[in-house]
């Protein structure tokens, strides 16, 4: 359900305890998977422009929700913010999916835990952090939050599993939409560095701010870009 009278709170709102059904993280490995890929392949799908076209009539800004206007702004934010980082800016304005030709919706943090099933359908999708943005950034999301997230919110997981999901999720997905991987491996290195600093600057979830998770962000930006960062300069 959701509230359109911006007067409760100050702007439209979810109401998401009403969403039927379970999340799809309690499903077997396999069919979280399947229903996590296929079903961002489907939201993927749709034509975006009434959806810009909306947004602009009702006056929000294309820097608010519209690639590559969202991650030029960005961009310029973290080259403002961590000068120590210039040389990987430079890269991911070279590697990042800005030309704007391949438009989609884009969740941001679509996984299991915010993807709703009911009666073998999805019956509702939480905590969106909605842009139109290239594809590849939802998926490198995602796969982000398969293979690096979970370990460090909780150790117990088992990284096997994970990586199970991970790649049945890329395989369904990949049976409606293709893949491409450059961009996706650009947007990951994206995703994780806004996480990396955050941590050093100390805001975020704490899992971000801990030193064996700002250990693995580096780490995968250095064997991916091939840049090594010093963030306590």
């Amino acid at each position: 359900r959701v509230c359109g009278d911006q007067s409760v709170l100050g702007g439209v709102f979810a109401v998401m305890d009403w969403l039927p059904g379970q999340t799809v993280s309690q499903l077997a490995p396999e069919l979280h998977a399947k229903a996590v890929g296929e079903s961002m392949a489907a939201m993927h799908e749709l034509d975006v422009r009434p959806v810009v076209e909306a947004l602009r009539r009702a006056g929000v800004p294309d820097e608010r929700f519209l690639s590559p206007a969202i991650q030029h702004k960005a961009l310029d934010f973290f080259e403002q913010k961590t000068p120590w980082a210039a040389d990987l800016m430079a890269w991911l304005r070279d590697h990042l999916p800005l030309d704007g030709e391949n438009l989609a919706v884009i969740h941001g943090d679509y996984h299991g835990h915010n993807v709703m099933f009911d009666n073998g359908a999805i019956s509702g999708v939480l905590d969106w952090a909605f842009c139109i943005s290239d594809p590849a950034v939802d998926l490198a999301h995602t796969m982000n939050d398969y293979l690096i997230v979970p370990r460090q919110i909780d150790p117990a997981i088992s990284p096997h599993v994970c990586e199970q999901i991970n790649e049945g999720f890329l395989k369904a997905y990949q049976s409606i939409r293709p893949l491409n991987q450059e961009r996706i491996k650009a947007c990951r290195v994206f995703h994780l560095f806004s996480f990396l600093a955050a941590g050093v600057a100390g805001v975020g979830p704490e899992f971000m701010r801990k030193p064996e998770s700002q250990r693995d962000y580096l780490s995968f930006i250095e064997q991916t870009t091939g840049i090594r960062l010093s963030p306590s300069a």
